[in-house]
């Protein structure tokens, strides 16, 4: 009886524990959430094949969201080959992640249409901040080797407004302002997109 009630109250710790060290994730199969409080996001699943798309990002208090419905969440080349989450994928498995820094999320695994690629997109959220890190795992499942080229990590739309200076654009470690259309530059490690209006933005650093 001793033994039995030692091993229950290690499962018991254990269960704790998961709770504590992971609760920013949360899926089913056909989206996943990640939320610590301060910002969520809302990713659509490829279930039964189809598209990896974030939906949803912004601040859990307010309303402003300053993406579009539907972003292509990610985007790269292989052998001239576009792949990004507009494209269909079969949802592999999804697993919790976490990190030395209290950070925790999930790792999303997935395999292309051509089952020539298997792509792992990594999400980690930490306590009392708004920073999402994300990294992709790209891995060749042919037997040739490949090129991959023109990776964008995250790739997210802004709504479309009129006039093109609604929102600014800052850049060169944001410290530069740009009104209107911008095309990225080898100075774009950190940009900052700023809507005067609503007195809100988005910053996304590589």
């Amino acid at each position: 009886m001793k033994k039995i009630f030692i091993l229950s109250l290690l499962i018991l710790t254990v269960t704790e524990l998961y709770g504590v060290i992971n609760p920013f994730a949360k899926w089913t199969k056909t989206e996943l959430i990640l939320c610590n409080g301060v910002v969520r996001r809302i990713i659509k699943l490829p279930s039964e094949g189809g598209r990896f798309l974030t939906v949803s990002y912004k601040p859990l208090n307010e309303n402003y969201n300053s993406i579009s419905d539907t972003c292509t969440d990610f985007q790269f080349e292989v052998n001239d080959v576009i792949y990004s989450g507009r494209g269909h994928w079969e949802l592999v498995n999804i697993q919790v992640i976490t990190d030395n820094n209290e950070g925790s999320g999930a790792a999303v695994k997935l395999i292309s249409q051509d089952k020539k690629i298997e792509l792992t997109l990594k999400f980690l959220m930490y306590p009392n901040s708004p920073a999402i890190r994300k990294s992709l795992v790209v891995k060749n499942l042919t037997d040739k080797i490949f090129k991959l080229e023109s990776v964008d990590v995250e790739k997210l739309e802004v709504p479309g407004y009129y006039p093109v200076t609604y929102s600014w654009i800052y850049h060169d470690y944001g410290r530069r302002r740009y009104i209107g259309p911008y095309d990225g530059g080898k100075q774009d490690a950190l940009i900052i997109v700023h809507d005067m209006n609503m007195e809100n933005g988005i910053v996304l650093g590589n």
